[in-house]
């Protein structure tokens, strides 16, 4: 299966694949695949064996990610913010390890805006007491962030990130940057819900992901795992097909803020995004999603399941 799909990843490339054979890799060699990232988590050998058998998807990555309504949609600004950083993270990285082989999980981008609130049996908000002995409602809590890079480990992970997220396989994909981000991103949202309310909490809003390179089937694994834990989360996930050849980059200092503008970046609520919310990179909700919040929706809130329209 793996060969196969290289195989038309190649002609692809070149133009030369028809829509009858397109039509029918997603039949024959996606959609299997697919189907065994929608259960991913359910005890099914059968089904994880699929994924084993192709270590990436390559050119058809987006495909599936689009079948699994986690795309990131048409190329916006929120994409190419996030491109030109992992370009500037990849020089510095090359210059602190020369030896290390550009591939899939080597550096991934990720930003959030995500509001949380607790819940107790029935959907009535938990009570706590307060400073004077009086209860009041848990509040809703926020985590954003307008960017941030995470890089390939070296480190084995420990077993509490084998518990959180659990791997595909014990390989060398656990240690991918897109697997790390969500961990880290899982790691922060369980430490603003209160003890007590971890079996009624409710985290709603936007993750965007975004690698250079398709991320590896193990790290697609792990996106969905994470979806299974957050099942109300949007996750918007985009890549590139390879690095940018080096003849064709701009010669540019590492440092420079090529924009002109540094720090000050904040995140509008999501509820507020059409309403044209720019952040200090130059790029707003309108045209990561869409101006009216249509490209953004499709189909999806709960675990890519529902109807997105409460967040434009």
């Amino acid at each position: 299966r793996a060969a196969a799909l290289q195989a038309a990843a190649a002609l692809r490339c070149q133009g030369m694949l028809d829509a009858s054979c397109h039509a029918r890799v997603r039949r024959q060699l996606l959609a299997p695949v697919v189907e065994a990232l929608r259960e991913a988590g359910a005890a099914n050998a059968a089904r994880t064996a699929v994924l084993l058998r192709v270590p990436t998807l390559g050119i058809f990555t987006n495909d599936v990610l689009e079948e699994l309504e986690m795309g990131g949609g048409p190329s916006s600004r929120w994409q190419a913010v996030a491109r030109e950083e992992l370009r500037r993270q990849t020089l510095l990285r090359r210059w602190a390890a020369w030896e290390e082989r550009p591939g899939p999980g080597l550096l991934a981008w990720l930003a959030y805006d995500l509001s949380g609130i607790a819940a107790g049996a029935g959907g009535h908000s938990i009570e706590r007491g307060g400073e004077n002995g009086n209860s009041h409602a848990t509040p809703t809590w926020d985590l954003r962030s307008p960017g941030e890079v995470f890089g390939l480990s070296s480190e084995e992970p420990d077993e509490a990130d084998h518990a959180l997220l659990p791997p595909l396989a014990p390989d060398a994909s656990m240690r991918h940057a897109e697997r790390r981000a969500l961990l880290a991103l899982a790691e922060l949202i369980l430490e603003e819900v209160p003890t007590q309310a971890r079996d009624g909490v409710r985290i709603e809003g936007v993750v965007m992901l975004y690698s250079l390179r398709p991320p590896s089937t193990a790290s697609l694994f792990a996106m969905r795992q994470f979806l299974r834990l957050f099942p109300w989360i949007r996750l918007c996930v985009s890549c590139g097909t390879t690095d940018i050849p080096e003849s064709r980059r701009a010669v540019e200092r590492i440092g420079d803020d090529s924009s002109g503008q540094s720090g000050g970046q904040s995140w509008g609520r999501w509820s507020s995004w059409s309403a044209g919310f720019s952040n200090g990179a130059g790029w707003d909700a309108q045209d990561a999603f869409g101006s009216n919040g249509a490209q953004a929706t499709n189909g999806h809130s709960k675990n890519g399941s529902g109807s997105w329209t409460p967040w434009v």
